[in-house]
């Protein structure tokens, strides 16, 4: 297995990645983190753009798929508490696995 930095030719494949893991979640119980149509095509396009969406590959194959944003987070910017540090941080989204 080695992880690469997604590029564009690999979007129909991370797309049939984040559909598998929307109809896991579902079917799992949890209907809403993942809505339908989200990480949209677009959404993935712009972290594959930025150099932040990476792609899990094993035989050839892309099996899984995540987003890995450095610097400040605006899904974080307002948290309940305080961050015990003000060093530079890394985050990771949109984390999937293919269907084996």
């Amino acid at each position: 297995m080695t992880v690469i930095k997604a590029t564009a030719d690999l979007l129909d494949e991370i797309m049939q990645i984040y559909a598998s893991a929307q109809r896991f979640m579902v079917e799992s119980g949890n209907p809403t983190q993942w809505a339908v149509g989200h990480p949209s095509r677009e959404t993935a396009e712009r972290d594959i753009a930025l150099g932040q969406s990476y792609a899990v590959i094993d035989g050839g194959k892309v099996v899984g798929v995540f987003a890995f944003i450095l610097g400040q987070d605006p899904t974080y910017k307002d948290i309940d508490g305080a961050w015990l540090s003000d060093a530079p941080y890394g985050t990771i989204h949109r984390i999937a696995k293919g269907e084996r």
